[in-house]
């Protein structure tokens, strides 16, 4: 039994301060199937893979605001982590614990679970990864002072944690301060990265005087170029076309330099300019040469972009040129919305129908069975019920002849019960994910069908269906699955209820 669980409905509900948010009974609810998870791994005889889940169940403990059943969770891992008889697997769990606790919020946690660590190349590890936790999490002047106390030897841990708060100092518009962390990292290539990064957060928050100060530290071509290639990006995205164009047409690669038009054009074409946008399109081309696949992406993008803007004749024209089914499926889709949104209802349907047919063509099953799946929501979604019903249901015989291997089919059955849930068919999307659980059960290792079983209770849980999920998830005899399983549902619930 959970240390917690006999106390922690009385904490909820007496003690001042606990943290509720408006949609308590989800998080309520999220918490209990929680130690229902503790319970089941509780039983579970692998030391390794019960403080995996362990871990993992503190980690959406403090998600659902639970932080003593957290606390002692990750105590419980540690615990079980002490059993693991193969020395790196044992040591390599604890970093686990400690990066976990750090990103669940829980700095003294992690640093005292970094303590019981006697290798100092996984301690160095974990300090690293605590480190990079905090950064993430904005907490820069904690993160440096976590840095400071990793062994100056361990070049590499220093170097990916300074990368990290690099890159927060960037997020926080301290450009100079950004770039100064970068330059004090050892490895010449992670300093050029860190510099790439800076320069593409900042240019996407659209500081280019910062990116390109970033830019000017990089001492290699290619990886200037790079660089440039987020400075011109940003420049367009702020409005400014012309400085844009001249900066991509500054870098050095073709590759970058194409790339960097291409974007440009799609820009463009957002803000309904086609003959700018087709300029921009032809110049790349020019520039990098015609690479079917890499045109046709771009190209579908700026189709896209021009449908934003009303460009509707425009946007159908350009879907004629594109080479792949799947592109030319994903853009006649859009247009069939447009037509909806306009009240044309037969031009919708028509582009729907050739939307299908396109979809139809795609060789590969798992991106058919997506592209059906993409149509069937888009009918859905303009009142078009009854014909998304016809397209869910050769969505879901594609994702049927996927063949048994990587797990994908699994999925293509959960995109498609997330789909038909998001259009309030309750019904349909349960026997979806019926046909996940099939799929997933037909895998013979108990460890990977755990993984996949953990997906479909995630994504059934997060469409609201959560009395489905428990059910099956009760009826499992494995300690392993069903730890997983419980997960999955309370990782779903709390992804409802927090939008994640």
């Amino acid at each position: 039994m959970h240390p917690i669980r006999s106390v922690y409905v009385i904490v909820v509900l007496l003690v001042p301060g606990t943290p509720i948010t408006s949609c308590a009974d989800e998080l309520l609810q999220a918490r209990d199937v929680l130690l229902d998870a503790f319970q089941a791994a509780e039983s579970m005889i692998d030391s390794q893979a019960k403080a995996l889940v362990l871990i993992e169940i503190g980690a959406l403990q403090a998600r659902a605001e639970d932080l003593a059943s957290s606390a002692a969770s990750f105590e419980q891992a540690a615990q079980a982590a002490k059993s693991i008889s193969e020395e790196r697997d044992r040591y390599w769990t604890f970093v686990c614990i400690a990066e976990a606790r750090a990103k669940a919020g829980d700095l003294e946690g992690s640093l005292s679970q970094v303590e019981v660590i006697p290798n100092s190349h996984f301690k160095s590890s974990a300090l690293s990864m605590i480190a990079v936790a905090q950064a993430e999490a904005g907490e820069i002047e904690k993160a440096n002072q976590v840095i400071d106390s990793i062994e100056p030897s361990f070049h590499f841990a220093r170097d990916a944690a300074l990368i990290a708060v690099a890159e927060a100092e960037a997020n926080a518009g301290r450009v100079t301060k950004a770039i100064r962390t970068a330059n004090e990292i050892g490895s010449v290539t992670e300093k050029r990265i860190a510099l790439i990064n800076i320069a593409r957060l900042t240019s996407a928050n659209g500081n280019i005087e910062g990116a390109r100060q970033a830019t000017q530290d990089i001492d290699d071509s290619e990886m200037k170029s790079v660089a440039l290639e987020h400075v011109a990006i940003g420049e367009a995205k702020a409005g400014n076309t012309k400085n844009a164009i001249e900066t991509a047409e500054t870098i050095r690669t073709p590759q970058n330099r194409s790339r960097a038009i291409f974007e440009i054009a799609v820009i463009q074409a957002r803000r309904g300019d086609s003959e700018a946008a087709e300029a921009s399109f032809n110049r790349g081309l020019k520039i990098g040469g015609k690479d079917g696949i890499k045109s046709s992406q771009y190209l579908k993008r700026i189709a896209l972009g021009l449908l934003e803007t009303g460009k509707l004749d425009r946007a159908t024209a350009i879907a004629g040129e594109l080479e792949r089914a799947s592109d030319k499926a994903q853009v006649f889709k859009k247009i069939a919305g447009a037509y909806a949104t306009e009240n044309n209802l037969r031009a919708a349907r028509k582009a729907f129908r050739t939307a299908i047919q396109f979809a139809d063509e795609i060789r590969e099953n798992y991106q058919k069975a997506a592209a059906l799946r993409g149509i069937a929501s888009a009918q859905g979604k303009v009142g078009f019920e009854e014909d998304a019903s016809l397209t869910f249901k050769r969505a879901i015989d594609a994702a049927g002849a996927i063949p048994i291997g990587g797990g994908t089919d699994v999925i293509a059955f959960i995109e498609i019960g997330i789909a038909q849930a998001q259009l309030n068919d309750q019904l349909n999307a349960r026997q979806t994910f019926q046909r996940a659980l099939s799929s997933a059960r037909s895998y013979p290792e108990e460890d990977y069908v755990a993984q996949l079983l953990e997906s479909i209770a995630q994504g059934q849980a997060k469409s609201g269906d959560v009395e489905g999920v428990l059910k099956w998830v009760n009826e499992l005899d494995s300690s392993v699955m069903k730890a997983r399983s419980f997960c999955g549902a309370a990782s779903g619930i709390i992804m409802a209820d927090k939008g994640g």
